[in-house]
């Protein structure tokens, strides 16, 4: 399972590895953690389970298109 803080850091490893620099608004990564958590946390426990974590950055459009770039 992972949490909130988790998914965070999860998310700023992304954009360290891809150089994303602009990390504000819409990229912040506290923002997207939420979000995401908002979303798919069907327990309500505030952590997702792996499954959850992979369908939340496939469905999240800013993590989705870092890992899988449009050519």
């Amino acid at each position: 399972r992972i949490d909130q803080k988790e998914l965070a850091d999860a998310i700023s490893a992304i954009y360290d590895y891809t150089g994303v620099a602009d990390r504000k608004g819409d990229r912040d990564p506290k923002k997207r953690a939420k979000e995401i958590i908002k979303k798919l946390d069907i327990s309500g426990d505030k952590k997702l389970s792996k499954e959850e974590f992979i369908k939340g950055c496939q469905n999240d459009p800013i993590i989705r298109d870092l890992l899988v770039p449009r050519r």
